[in-house]
């Protein structure tokens, strides 16, 4: 099962935990020395990320020794660690939390775990998933599906070679044509059902959302050490308190 590390999705980013985190995280953010304002500065970020992402790949390598991970772009690690740590900020103040924010130490345990999960599924989906051929599959039907988004006359006319084919295939009187649509599992992804009149569009469309749903339901594998071989309790309590950028 997916954890909630892996599934959430940021609206903003808030720069404090303010009234709503429990007293005893407000008392030892409080214990941080006021010289420390630079613990998290953008050099620590660039290291953190490096280390975790060289200690991620040893271990899927481990295991998939032929993988391919010369990435081109080494920002994007950096980008990603900033992210999920404000991902995680984010989920932690949410309502359904607000019980559990009472509980020593609940908000440091929930932002290593939350980091360790969400950055592990960023980088299996696009250092390991991307290079498989099911995606490869997943991008060449997305081509074609943009490719016939532009050009009607190219959909009507195979939308006539296939209704021929599926009518002179069944020895039926009456047979519906329409291709029935394939829906996406999870609720807050965008689907496009609505807006596929065609019977070709509607294929393709259904095959994207087979790939789509079929990844979503894969339990990901770990390849993160804990995150508190990374980082301290105090540096957790700093992300807490302060806008990392």
């Amino acid at each position: 099962m997916i954890s909630e590390g892996s599934r959430q999705l940021s609206k903003s980013i808030f720069a404090s935990v303010g009234e709503s985190a429990n007293q005893d995280s407000l008392s030892r953010i409080k214990m941080i020395d006021i010289m420390e304002k630079n613990m998290i500065s953008e050099q620590f970020i660039l290291n953190k990320a490096f280390e975790i992402f060289r200690d991620w790949t040893k271990k899927i390598q481990q295991e998939y020794p032929n993988l391919d991970l010369n990435i081109k772009d080494e920002t994007c690690l950096t980008e990603n660690l900033l992210e999920t740590i404000q991902n995680a900020k984010i989920s932690l103040m949410k309502d359904e939390k607000a019980e559990n924010r009472k509980i020593e130490g609940f908000d440091i345990r929930y932002m290593l775990g939350f980091m360790e999960s969400n950055l592990n599924t960023k980088w299996y989906y696009e250092y390991f998933i991307k290079q498989s051929n099911e995606y490869k599959e997943f991008i060449a039907i997305k081509a074609i599906k943009l490719y016939f988004e532009m050009d009607d006359l190219v959909k009507i006319k195979i939308s006539s070679i296939y209704k021929q084919l599926l009518i002179n295939d069944i020895n039926l009187e009456n047979i519906p044509t329409g291709i029935q649509h394939h829906k996406l599992e999870r609720s807050e992804l965008v689907d496009y059902d609505s807006i596929y009149q065609n019977e070709l569009l509607q294929m393709l469309n259904n095959k994207t959302n087979y790939y789509i749903n079929g990844y979503l339901s894969k339990n990901i594998p770990n390849y993160i050490s804990s995150m508190d071989n990374y980082f301290t309790e105090n540096e957790i309590l700093y992300m807490l308190k302060n806008a990392i950028k």
